[in-house]
C-alpha cells in the first residue's frame, strides 16, 4: 500500500495575488468582447451591421482625401448599400410641431425616399431646405436609427399685415414675411404701413397694451417719417378691408 503524501499549503506572496488579480481584472472586459462579437456574428443582419459599422469608420478615413476620392466614393457607396441591407434604412418620417406649413410642401423639401439609406441623408441641406419654407421660423431633422427620421418645427406666429402701396403680406412680430396668400382667416390682425413698420408693428402694439380696447379695435396704423414715432391711421374696421380679404 503506497504511503500517502501529506499535503502542504503554500504560501503565495501577496505581490502574485495583486499580479494575479490585476489581469483577472484586464481579462473580464475582454472576454465579454469575445462573447459580445461571437453573438453578434452569429446573426446575418447583425454580421452585416458590424462589417458595415467597419466600412463606415474607413470611410470617415478617406472621404476627404482628394487622392482617394475614387476610392473614397466607392466605399461611400458600399457602406451605405451594406447599412440599408443591415436594417438601417428609412422607414418612417415623424414631423412634430406642424400647424401651418403644408404636409406635401414640407415632404417635397425633405426629399427622401422610403427605404432610402439612412446614413447617406444630408441633414445639413435638408435642415435650410425646411427653413426656407415660409411658416417655419426653425427647424430641428436628427435621425433616429435604425430606420427614422424626426422632424420638429417651431413655426411663425401670424402678427398683423404689412401694406406696400395696395399689397398685403402677412408678417410676423419680427417683420419677417410669411406669405401674400390665403389671407381670409387672418382678417381680424392688424396692417402696419410706411418705412419700417414692419420692424416696429410689435413694439407699437406693446405700447397699447394698457389699452386693450384700443388695441383690439386697431386696424391699420402708418408708420411716420420719423424712425423712433408711428401714427394712427385709422381705428375703426372698414368694411373695405374685410371685402378685400374676404372676397
Amino acid at each position: 500500500m503506497p504511503a500517502m503524501k501529506q499535503k502542504t499549503k503554500i504560501k503565495t506572496p501577496l505581490k502574485s495575488r495583486l499580479r494575479d488579480g490585476f489581469i483577472s481584472l484586464l481579462a473580464t472586459p475582454l472576454n465579454l468582447s469575445v462573447i459580445g462579437l461571437r453573438i453578434i456574428w452569429s446573426g446575418r443582419r447583425l454580421r452585416l451591421a458590424a462589417v458595415s459599422l467597419a466600412l463606415v469608420a474607413f470611410a470617415l478615413a478617406t472621404f476627404n482625401m482628394q487622392a482617394l476620392s475614387p476610392l473614397a466614393q466607392w466605399t461611400q457607396a458600399q457602406t451605405y448599400h451594406l447599412t440599408a441591407e443591415a436594417g438601417f434604412r428609412v422607414n418612417d418620417i415623424t414631423v412634430e410641431g406642424r400647424k401651418r406649413t403644408q404636409r406635401d410642401d414640407l415632404l417635397t423639401v425633405i426629399g427622401v425616399a422610403q427605404n432610402a439609406p439612412i446614413f447617406a441623408l444630408d441633414l445639413d441641406a435638408i435642415h435650410a431646405r425646411i427653413e426656407d419654407l415660409p411658416w417655419v421660423e426653425r427647424a430641428t431633422i436628427v435621425r433616429r436609427l435604425p430606420n427614422l427620421v424626426h422632424v420638429q418645427l417651431q413655426e411663425r406666429v401670424a402678427f398683423g399685415f404689412y401694406r406696400e402701396d395696395e399689397k398685403l403680406t402677412l408678417i410676423d412680430r419680427g417683420g419677417v414675411a410669411i406669405t401674400a396668400h390665403h389671407l381670409r382667416q387672418f382678417a381680424h390682425l392688424p396692417v402696419f404701413s410706411g418705412q419700417g413698420a414692419g420692424l416696429r408693428a410689435a413694439d407699437f402694439m406693446d405700447l397699447l397694451a394698457d389699452y386693450p380696447v384700443l388695441r383690439n379695435r386697431m386696424v391699420a396704423i402708418a408708420a411716420g417719417q420719423c424712425s423712433s414715432t408711428m401714427a394712427v391711421r385709422c381705428i375703426c374696421r372698414p368694411p373695405l378691408f374685410r371685402q378685400r380679404l374676404t372676397g
